[in-house]
């Protein structure tokens, strides 16, 4: 297997090709953790019933703020250790090919394992997730901060901040549960997991889900445009 730093293309003949450094593995895993944790504090404030059996509402409370701090400015931190890779993969993100939108006309017949669609480092339903994450990222930042500091904005303003995040909570949490299914249950997908814990994949895999990735190697995915 060739070392994280070497910039050869991956071939098929190695039964394991490197895919995560640990600087992104450590990126994903905290927001992961501080995801949750807003999303379960959040669940906790937002029910009376669970309010009441838990207590110590100010600490949950203290949690959630505290967990929004990291959600927001953990991941940034964190880059520097290794913004080279970081920056490579938000590019590779911000790629889009016919591929990409081929995927996206049949994405469950992909992901279930019925058919392949060459693709990069990620996956065009990857790429609309990061796209999602980062949006929640700035509105629950925005939303967050009105509701926290309440008495320095208008009634009107603070209604509507709970509003947005409330509704945009429950949609973020659906989101997930199918990140989980599909990194956890599903044959097809579940061995992006181990790419994410330990940082490698079967190459058999590789091939089938990120062809295009596997053939261009580390450097990322050389997009043919529309």
């Amino acid at each position: 297997m060739p070392p994280y730093g070497q910039r050869t293309p991956l071939t098929y003949s190695s039964e394991r090709v490197p895919r995560f450094t640990r600087t992104e593995r450590a990126l994903h895993w905290i927001h992961a953790i501080a995801f949750l944790a807003l999303l379960f504090t959040g669940i906790a404030m937002y029910s009376q019933t669970l309010s009441v059996f838990i207590g110590r509402r100010y600490w949950v409370r203290f949690v959630h703020i505290l967990a929004g701090y990291v959600l927001v400015f953990g991941p940034l931190l964190l880059s520097f250790f290794n913004w080279r890779t970081i920056r490579k993969d938000m590019e590779e993100m911000d790629l889009w090919d016919r591929d990409d939108f081929a995927w996206l006309k049949r994405p469950w017949r992909i992901l279930w394992g019925g058919e392949t669609v060459p693709q990069g480092k990620f996956n065009a339903g990857q790429k609309l997730n990061a796209i999602f994450s980062a949006a929640c990222i700035v509105v629950f930042g925005v939303t967050g901060l009105i509701m926290w500091q309440f008495e320095h904005f208008p009634r009107w303003l603070v209604s509507n901040a709970i509003l947005v995040h409330d509704n945009l909570s429950w949609i973020a949490a659906a989101v997930w549960l199918g990140h989980l299914y599909l990194s956890v249950i599903n044959p097809s997908t579940r061995e992006s997991l181990r790419g994410i814990t330990l940082g490698w994949v079967r190459a058999s895999w590789a091939k089938r889900h990120h062809s295009k990735w596997l053939e261009d190697g580390e450097e990322g995915t050389k997009a043919r445009f529309l």
